[in-house]
């Protein structure tokens, strides 16, 4: 929670909290409240991440209420939020940037309030936690809802959860009756693209700790340690941590989750942009998606945008990455097989989005 934020006028709080303009940025505990930040329009089109960069270069006026003192009207014009859930790594940002050429779509990237839920979801069962299962429940509800209000004109919002939010999927799909996606790829190809850049590594490296936390809930009787693994191994656990959060998303929720290979997605960008927004239930003709697909989002880095990145530059950056790390490739590919072999979830994940 940021140091300094300050309570919301009582006399404001009906009528500020009834728009997106007021992010739910973030959850605390004991107490028990939500802290908001006051974003633009552009602020959301723009933004790559609703997390803590949101607080550097520049002062954003902050708000702490109670989550007891949400009043009824916060929700008055909310919809339920369409939500993509994702591996990571998986182009994720730029299939949101394409979206919210859709006049109505407001795009909410990753934000944090999701993420410090998902971290807490792995400890609510322990003695240190601070939260009950009912206050997690409640946050969550809470947390969605807020999510899913309009700013302006644009009155769909769809929320790009950050990689590790998938981990309770399922419970995020409870609290929302809108149409779900999840973008994917296979394990070979998240292998390759991860060791394709320092960053990527880097980032797997850091969230490793997490993402096998995460596992145990799958694979409880699993007790291998990271220490244990190889740099390729270690890279597959990530990928395996977050399809078996995906795949058991599907498993609840049928058709109402469209799960999408990012590459087959690049092969087909027309075929892929039309089938997701018609899953999606957007209002987004045909003339203005392939407007979308013709600018410049397709060829710039989508976290970045002063970057170029086309489809052709990530194929090269691929092939460089298979040639220099193939062994590692292929001691995380195998690793995924013997473990496979074991448990009939990690079959069904691998079979999902294939090796």
């Amino acid at each position: 929670m940021q140091a300094g934020a300050l309570s919301l006028n009582a006399a404001h709080v009906s009528t500020a909290l009834q728009s997106a303009q007021l992010l739910p940025y973030e959850v605390g505990y004991r107490p028990h409240v939500i802290q908001f930040l006051t974003l633009s329009e552009r602020d959301y089109l723009d933004q790559p991440f609703l997390d803590q960069r949101l607080l550097h270069g520049g002062q954003r006026q902050s708000y702490v209420i109670p989550l007891e003192n949400l009043p009824a009207e916060s929700f008055a014009l909310a919809k339920d939020p369409a939500v993509i859930f994702h591996l990571g790594h998986v182009g994720s940002t730029l299939v949101s940037r394409l979206l919210a050429e859709a006049d109505a779509v407001l795009p909410i990237r990753e934000p944090q309030s999701l993420r410090t839920l998902a971290t807490t979801a792995l400890d609510r069962a322990a003695p240190h936690s601070l939260i009950s299962e009912d206050g997690h429940r409640q946050t969550i509800r809470a947390a969605v809802r807020l999510l899913g209000r309009p700013l302006g004109q644009r009155t769909q919002p769809i929320v790009k959860a950050t990689s590790f939010t998938s981990l309770m999927a399922t419970e995020i799909a409870r609290e929302t009756a809108a149409p779900i996606a999840g973008l994917v790829t296979k394990a070979a190809t998240y292998l390759a693209t991860i060791f394709g850049g320092d960053a990527s590594r880097s980032e797997t490296v850091n969230l490793s700790p997490l993402r096998r936390r995460a596992l145990a809930c799958h694979l409880p009787d699993e007790r291998f340690a990271l220490s244990d693994l190889s740099d390729g191994e270690l890279v597959a656990m990530s990928w395996l941590s977050g399809m078996l959060d995906l795949a058991g998303l599907k498993e609840a929720e049928g058709k109402r989750v469209l799960l999408l290979d990012f590459s087959a997605f690049l092969e087909a960008p027309a075929q892929g942009l039309s089938r997701l927004s018609d899953h999606l239930g957007l209002s987004f003709p045909q003339e203005a998606q392939r407007a979308a697909l013709a600018g410049p989002i397709m060829s710039r880095y989508s976290k970045a945008q002063d970057h170029e990145y086309s489809p052709a530059l990530r194929n090269q950056v691929l092939e460089q990455a298979r040639a220099a790390h193939g062994d590692e490739i292929g001691r995380g590919l195998k690793w995924l097989e013997q473990l496979g072999g074991r448990h009939e979830a990690v079959r069904r994940a691998i079979e999902l989005a294939g090796l």
